[in-house]
């Protein structure tokens, strides 16, 4: 019997010689191993557990891949214009949140052919490359794939260890930050490590690096309106000059605009779902027509008609789409309220 197991769900391509079924990873199923479980999507030889778990702003768990979709990077271009220095938009800050001289280095090596950035890292302070704009915002469909980069430092002796993690992730809709662990610190001399840190929830911890593991929603809620990326830049407890030097960035993400390139792999990491009457939107992350929130920007969603009965409003006041209701103050049974414009970018899962 032909085993045929598809790649992408089968933990190898050996199935039963009897029945011929193929071994399954954890979210996939079928004889071949090609189908995704209800509440699940994206079959993907990238996903180590076949399938990924349906987000839908945690309103619903009904979803399929989105079609269309083409894997992509946003990468850093380093160049030298007349006598500035162009480091494309890269930052330094210290722990008090204070920028740093970051400069631009021309020195070929084997590793790195296109130059890099290097920071002075001389005193005891923690320092951090901050990434630009573009890595910023929302970056969900950024999700399963990876953030990558080389490093490379002066002097790797008396190295330091670090709670708040090597690489920090912070979200909008999130309280706490997000960190990562690059395992081994950058080399000293010439040469640099090329490290890869994937945006799945098991790469992360929440806060600190003892904290817990975020689910894949908070991740998602995390990558939804990304605030900052930094990168450590301070890796050893000597206090001499020295540099720490950042080249050849790139996070992989799925795009659907003309600019990726011919022949580029298809992405299925981009969920479309269904959604409750009381949101819209292909993350079911808007307010759909007729509802609105309970509180502005937070908690359930009731139909204006329902709204209007909790709150004992004047049965004129107008419900419309786009519009929170807020309660300013409370005068006995009576409640004065206003009508403020909702963002309909707010994330719709918090």
């Amino acid at each position: 019997m032909s085993c045929e197991c598809h790649l992408a769900g089968s933990v190898n391509p050996v199935c039963n010689k009897t029945t011929g079924q193929c071994p399954c990873k954890a979210h996939s199923l079928g004889r071949q191993c090609d189908v995704c479980p209800s509440g699940y999507y994206g079959l993907s030889v990238n996903n180590p557990e076949g399938c990924l778990k349906c987000q839908c702003s945690n309103k619903s768990s009904s979803c399929v891949s989105d079609q269309g979709w083409l894997v992509s990077r946003i990468t850093t271009d380093l160049s030298v214009l007349e006598n500035n220095i162009d480091v494309d938009g890269w930052s330094v800050v210290n722990s008090a949140g204070s920028v740093v001289p970051l400069v631009l280095d021309w020195e070929i090596t084997i590793d790195i052919l296109k130059g890099s950035m290097k920071v002075d890292t001389s005193g005891s302070e923690d320092l951090y490359f901050v990434a630009p704009d573009k890595y910023l915002g929302d970056q969900r469909f950024a999700y399963t794939f990876a953030l990558s980069f080389h490093l490379q430092q002066g002097n790797a002796s008396s190295p330091a260890a670090s709670s708040k993690g090597d690489v920090i992730l912070e979200g909008k809709w999130f309280g706490h930050p997000l960190v990562s662990t690059l395992g081994t610190p950058p080399p000293g001399g010439n040469n640099f490590d090329k490290y890869e840190v994937k945006l799945v929830e098991n790469d992360w911890r929440v806060g600190n690096i003892s904290g817990r593991r975020p689910s894949s929603y908070e991740m998602i809620v995390v990558l939804s309106n990304v605030t900052s990326l930094r990168i450590r830049a301070k890796w050893t407890t000597l206090t001499m000059q020295q540099y720490t030097r950042l080249a050849d960035i790139a996070l992989t993400v799925s795009n659907r605009t003309l600019s990726v390139l011919v022949g580029a792999e298809n992405a299925t990491n981009v969920e479309t779902c269904s959604c409750p009457p009381e949101y819209k939107g292909q993350f079911c992350e808007q307010c759909a027509s007729g509802f609105t929130r309970v509180a502005p920007n937070r908690g359930p969603y009731v139909t204006c008609s329902l709204m209007e009965t909790l709150t004992r409003v004047i049965p004129r006041l107008e419900c419309v789409r786009n519009t929170t209701l807020q309660v300013l103050t409370l005068v006995g049974h009576a409640m004065l309220l206003q009508v403020l414009h909702e963002d309909t970018n707010n994330y719709a899962g918090l």
